[in-house]
């Protein structure tokens, strides 16, 4: 696999040095820099209809979210030489990839964690793995999802914790409620009596639903 860094930061034409010259100093096979205004953020992440993943090719794009609060280099390690393995013992998903989505959470931070019902406040980091390939085999279609799995089973294991909490955006659909919104109980509740005040007759119920 090729390892993409992308460092971004605002109000600047060029990024800090302090940020990149760690990454410089491992002697990358190339580097670029560019600038920018907000609406050239897709072009630089790559995700405009004409890139990727975004492309419209009928392929399959299933990912495995899972939420992060630090980088466990030991896990990621091994997550690393997992996808490496699987991608080259399965020529069909050579297309796919992993992101590390890492943001500014100042603002995110700035309100406690009980002060909503949001519930993933306390997490730093969005790993999005996407196995991409052609649908039509029922085989690779079971595979794709042990791969997938895997990876992030990986990941939560350097975590520490008892539960995956996973991006309702990027679900592969085996997480449920609780990873997707929270797993504190009273959370749910809040969130149950929102959807029953606004979506009484469950109109929008049709992906990841709360109730």
């Amino acid at each position: 696999p090729i390892v993409q860094i992308l460092l971004m930061q605002e109000g600047v034409t060029a990024v800090d040095p302090a940020y990149t010259a760690p990454f410089h100093a491992l002697g990358p096979l190339s580097n670029s820099s560019e600038s920018g205004v907000y609406t050239d953020l897709a072009k630089f992440v790559g995700v405009r209809t004409t890139d990727g993943p975004c492309q419209n090719t009928g392929a399959n794009n299933p990912r495995f979210p899972i939420y992060l609060e630090t980088y466990n280099t030991t896990a990621q390690k091994l997550a690393f030489d997992f996808f490496a393995d699987s991608i080259v013992t399965n020529p069909a998903l050579s297309a796919s990839l992993v992101t590390f989505d890492d943001y500014p959470m100042q603002g995110v931070k700035a309100k406690a964690g009980d002060s909503s019902a949001y519930g993933h406040r306390a997490q730093n980091v969005l790993v999005g793995p996407l196995l991409q390939y052609m649908p039509g085999d029922a085989a690779l279609d079971e595979e794709v999802a042990r791969l997938g799995n895997e990876f992030r089973q990986i990941l939560h294991q350097g975590t520490g914790r008892d539960f995956v909490p996973a991006y309702l955006n990027y679900a592969f659909g085996n997480e449920g409620p609780e990873q997707w919104y929270g797993h504190e109980e009273w959370r749910m509740t809040r969130l149950r009596e929102v959807k029953a005040a606004y979506d009484p007759n469950g109109l929008f119920s049709f992906y990841g639903p709360i109730a």
